[in-house]
């Protein structure tokens, strides 16, 4: 089953077209990963998925229905949710008040339930609930931000380069972070720029350069282990 299905997209930001004709999809409780340089339009993608780009031309699909013209606070209540790579947490709110406002889209009548969910998927985050975003270390930042994500129950969750940043330790800890996450029924569609952290929990991944996507592969296939070695050594691969 295709939950999301992006068809011929053209996009960018006024005069500036980033994306030229991008097709892709995720499949229901499927990890998908997006890879490629800086600059090759990895945000501009998921900025268009969430509405937050000019889409010139093309489809987004959510479920089979054509959403590509939604308000982003539609598409959020549709069960799409989005951590950016920065700017995703309220530095001077505390680690419960930004779980709440990731639920803004929601009644709230099972918000605790939800809060305590969250807290038994991170809990690192569970004992520092008081504790302002921007007291917390990096790897705590990025859990309380797909956390929070997390709070608006989505069914597809998109996430820029979660692993900016953070320590192997910690960016490997995040990513099995990510595959419970799929054990609980969420389709994720991941940016990275690390191949190798990308290809470690993906089912798919595309490959993505200079606004166009040039390559899908399987995790392990040879084609895979071509594109690793070729990001690991710096070659160009066009």
């Amino acid at each position: 089953m295709r939950m999301l299905e992006v068809v011929g997209l053209v996009a960018g930001y006024g005069k500036l077209k980033v994306l030229d004709s991008v097709s892709l999809r995720v499949g229901d409780r499927e990890v998908v990963s997006v890879v490629g340089p800086n600059g090759a339009g990895k945000t501009t993608l998921l900025n268009s998925i969430m509405g937050l780009a000019e889409v010139y031309s093309g489809k987004v699909y959510f479920d089979g229905a054509d959403i590509t013209g939604l308000k982003t606070e539609k598409r959020v209540a549709l069960g799409l949710s989005y951590s950016p790579q920065t700017n995703n947490v309220f530095p001077n709110l505390s680690v419960l008040e930004n779980l709440l406002l990731g639920a803004y889209t929601r009644r709230h009548d099972r918000l605790r339930d939800d809060v305590e969910e969250v807290f038994r998927l991170f809990p690192e985050l569970a004992g520092r609930a008081k504790s302002k975003a921007k007291n917390l270390s990096g790897g705590e930042r990025q859990m309380l931000a797909i956390a929070r994500a997390l709070m608006s129950k989505p069914r597809l969750l998109l996430l820029d380069e979660p692993t900016t940043g953070l320590s192997p330790k910690a960016s490997k800890s995040l990513l099995n972070k990510l595959l419970e996450i799929k054990s609980m029924g969420v389709s994720i569609l991941l940016v990275e720029q690390n191949v190798d952290y990308a290809m470690s929990v993906a089912d798919r991944v595309y490959h993505l350069v200079e606004g166009k996507i040039v390559g899908e592969y399987l995790p392990g296939s040879p084609e895979a282990r071509t594109l690793i070695e070729t990001f690991l050594t710096g070659r160009r691969v066009s």
